[in-house]
């Protein structure tokens, strides 16, 4: 039987940026988002009161929000 995983994402911020170049080649985030993903890493990532099967995550990836595209740092929890 495979093991069923449910994310829930718990807060994200945006930071719009460009995710692509000239040559439609994904570009790095931005410094302020990979500095966010490292406060927030420090920060949920360190031992709180959780239920055995939760577990933290910190996620960075481009998106597009209210039709701007950028990079999204996500605050989630993985159920197992």
């Amino acid at each position: 039987m495979s093991e069923r995983l449910r994310i829930e994402t718990i807060d994200e911020v945006f930071f719009p940026a460009p995710v692509r170049d000239g040559q439609g080649h994904i570009v790095p985030a931005p410094q302020e988002a990979l500095d966010e993903l490292q406060r927030i890493k420090e920060e949920w990532q360190t031992p709180h009161p959780r239920l055995p099967h939760e577990e933290p995550l910190v996620s960075l990836g481009p998106t597009t929000k209210d039709g701007q595209e950028g990079y999204s740092v996500r605050k989630e929890i993985i159920y197992h």
